[in-house]
């Protein structure tokens, strides 16, 4: 289990991005934990990478449909960083010798 440290900026949106090339080995503790989630007002992307992920599942997990996606490989998903960066909070990518750096304007 992982545990993740942070502090709470109150000007930027909670934001969650899940990312996955299969399906879930517990589902109902997958749709417990999601809904805990956006409960505590934290959007959530889910992103399904290949032909092994569930559709349903992805609805399930994700914020509403303007933020689930699923793409067919790895490199495609490399094609979602725009859109991802408007949907979370208005934000652009910008590009700079090589990096892309995100941010919420």
């Amino acid at each position: 289990m992982a545990a993740f440290l942070f502090s709470e900026r109150v000007d930027a949106p909670d934001i969650a991005i899940v990312i996955t090339d299969g399906l879930s080995r517990f589902p109902q503790l997958t749709r417990r934990q999601a809904e805990r989630a956006k409960n505590e007002s934290i959007t959530i992307f889910a992103i399904g990478i290949g032909n092994d992920t569930d559709e349903h599942e992805l609805e399930v997990i994700a914020s509403g449909p303007q933020f689930k996606f699923s793409v067919g490989d790895y490199a495609a998903l490399l094609k979602l960083d725009q859109v991802v960066a408007q949907r979370a909070c208005g934000g652009t990518v910008f590009s700079s010798q090589g990096f892309e750096l995100f941010a919420c304007i």
